[in-house]
Parts: structure tokens; sequence; C-alpha cells
């Protein structure tokens, strides 16, 4: 559960429906290197355009600047397998988009990234399911939102890869992804923020959110953090 919390909640644990969740081992990457693939559901929606305008504080243009360990637990440490997590530091590019009134924007960022599984002495990457594990050497869009407990990723489907300036190509589930097969998981799906600026810049997303109205629920609550907005919305979350 520790895990799967860290994996999604972005900033200090900012609220993640760990029930049902569930990994499974893939290969990527090269020379073998397999990641785990963690799949469930964050509390806050990410996929379509209006998501990301009503739960979003900015959409910026990140790289990874520095990462950290955070240990496991002592009881995964006798235990001899567990979850080791990481804190990682990302800095602000450039920001695309910001909704009005929103908690400005610094130009860094620190929050809890995708770790790593134990055993004994072996450990192995953890990737969330249709989303980047953030990478250093790799450029990302990211709806960044301001929780009541601090900055953190929008959800999963708020965070799309930008190598080399095209969304869509980049560092995805824990391995480089071709514009082709960005292009081929963005057809299953041609109402995400995803499919609708997939080859394209980062122009393209400005333009989309700002020609995207919010939830005019989610508006009258406009100065409360993210998962407090939510809340406020669609009820507490269990």
């Amino acid at each position: 559960m520790r895990a799967w919390k860290s994996l999604l909640a972005g900033a200090a644990a900012v609220g993640v429906v760990g029930a049902g969740a569930y990994f499974s081992a893939v290969s990527a990457g090269s020379g073998g290197d397999e990641v785990t693939i963690a799949h469930g559901d964050s509390i806050l929606p990410s996929v379509l355009p209006v998501d990301w305008v009503s739960y979003a504080d900015h959409v910026a243009e990140v790289k990874l600047l520095s990462e950290q360990e955070i240990p496991p637990s002592a009881e995964e440490v006798q235990a001899g397998e567990g979850y080791i997590g990481r804190s990682g530091t990302l800095a602000i590019q450039r920001v695309l988009w910001s909704r009005e009134g929103s908690v400005p924007l610094p130009s860094s960022v620190t929050m809890e990234l995708a770790g790593w599984q134990f055993s004994g002495s072996e450990r192995g990457r953890i990737a969330p399911e249709d989303s980047s594990r953030i990478e250093s050497g790799h450029t990302y869009l990211m709806a960044l939102s301001h929780y009541s407990t601090g900055w953190g990723p929008l959800g999963p489907g708020g965070t799309l890869p930008y190598d080399e300036g095209v969304i869509g190509q980049g560092e995805s589930q824990g391995a480089a992804r071709t514009l082709d097969a960005a292009r081929a998981a963005a057809a299953e799906d041609d109402g995400s923020v995803a499919a609708r600026v997939v080859g394209q810049p980062a122009d393209a997303l400005s333009a989309l959110l700002r020609a995207t109205a919010p939830d005019p629920k989610a508006a009258e609550y406009r100065d409360l953090p993210a998962d407090e907005r939510f809340e406020k919305v669609n009820g507490p979350v269990e």
C-alpha cells in the first residue's frame, strides 16, 4: 500500500484510492531491464481537458533536476523486501498555462516519484501504468496541482513525455517510447488530452487548455487546494 501511495500521490500522499491496486512486471528499456507497472486509480481525474483546467493549477515543461532515495521502513528492512521511495526535484523550464487565481508556481518543485521494489539485495524500478516514471535526461509536460500538503502532479494522465519538443515522444512507464507508439496508444482514447495533442509542440497543449472551460462546480471552489476542491464537488474520498 505504501508503494502505491508513494507512486501516485505525488506530494506527500495527496490521496490515492489504494483498494484494488495491483502490480505486474513487464520488460521495458534495454538490456532486459524490468519495470514493475503499478495499476490503480488516483483520486483526481487527469485524462480529459476539463480535468486539467478544473483541478490543475499550472501546466509546465519540467525536467528532473535531482533525486533522493526514501529509505524503506524498519519492518520492510527486517522482512528483506518492500519498497524504496524516491523524492525528486523538478526544474520548471517554462509555464504553459495557469488557472486563474492559482497559487504561484516556484522555480522548482519537490515531490514523491515512483521508486523501487526490493527483495534481498535485488531491486527493480516501479512505474505508473500509462504514465511517466520521471527519469533524468527526459523532458515532460506536467499538470501540477497545489494540494493541501504541497505541490504534486494532477494524476497519471497529467504527465506527457516531451523529448525533442514533441508531445508523446520520450519516457513512458520507465522506457523510451517512440512517437509512433504514442500515436498508437492515443488512438485508443481520442478524447484524452494526450490523444488530442500527440505529435505536436507544447503550444498545441496551451491552446487546448485555453479553449477549455473548467467544471463550473470546481470553479466555485477555485481558492481551495486541488484535493479539497475535488471533495467539495464530489464528496469525501474514502
